[in-house]
């Protein structure tokens, strides 16, 4: 057996060179278990767009599946009442502007007669102190034509993210109270994915397995961000949180 087993080695060296042989790596040999679970997709940020003043809606500008950008207008208020406040409190602003010259020109008259003795001190006081009522009246009515124009702007809502829209919980003719829910919007701009990973496989993906998110025949590299420790009884998995590509 012992001069058998010599035989052999002395005959394989020629057998080898005998033979065409190529190397191979060994990525392309080996193979790697492979698992397989769902996964959806969610936006980090989810809004409940609402109004934030009250009117009836003129128009619903969006429709869901719709993709929007921030500032885009989703949904019109009938802004008459608004619009009215705005413009009285304009009127407003003109009105005490006008009054605000006449006092400053008395005043500078009345300085004027002081310094020749044909106006009291106590009248000269009077003047300035119109002239200060003025002045505050003016700067309080400008505040309200200011607030007037943030309100006839809130008629119209705007959308506060990049997004989609996912529901609409409004129609055109409904009374939108402030604060009550119109539409909800959901972010396109920051995403995760979520996935039910059975509790068994979670172990290897910790150890950094590699992980791809398939849509159709497209796959995309992904990491694991963290996982829930949370175990759900239903199906015994965990919930996986997976960092996507900013193209998700």
């Amino acid at each position: 057996m012992f001069r058998h087993f010599l035989w052999l080695l002395v005959l394989l060296p020629a057998w080898v060179a005998a033979q065409p042989w190529a190397s191979r790596p060994l990525g392309e040999l080996a193979i790697y278990p492979e698992q397989r679970v769902n996964a959806r997709v969610e936006a980090l940020d989810q809004a409940r767009v609402a109004a934030e003043v009250g009117a009836r809606i003129e128009r619903i500008e969006v429709r869901v599946g719709d993709t929007v950008s921030t500032g885009d207008v989703l949904l019109r208020l009938d802004n008459t009442d608004y619009r009215i406040a705005a413009d009285r409190a304009s009127a407003q602003v003109d009105l005490l502007s006008a009054r605000l010259a006449l006092a400053e020109a008395q005043l500078e008259q009345a300085r004027t007669l002081a310094g020749q003795g044909f106006v009291s001190a106590d009248g000269l006081r009077i003047r300035e102190t119109e002239l200060a009522v003025t002045r505050s009246e003016l700067a309080a009515a400008r505040q309200a034509l200011d607030a007037a124009r943030v309100a006839l702007a809130r008629a119209a809502v705007r959308a506060p993210f990049d997004g989609v829209v996912r529901e609409r919980l409004a129609s055109t003719g409904d009374y939108a109270s402030p604060g009550a829910p119109l539409l909800v919007l959901a972010s396109t701009r920051d995403t995760e994915i979520h996935a039910l990973v059975p509790e068994a496989q979670v172990s290897g993906l910790i150890e950094g397995a590699a992980v791809e998110f398939r849509v159709g025949s497209v796959a995309y590299p992904v990491s694991v961000s963290r996982v829930l420790p949370l175990v759900e009884s239903a199906g015994q998995t965990r919930r996986v949180l997976v960092a996507g590509p900013p193209e998700l």
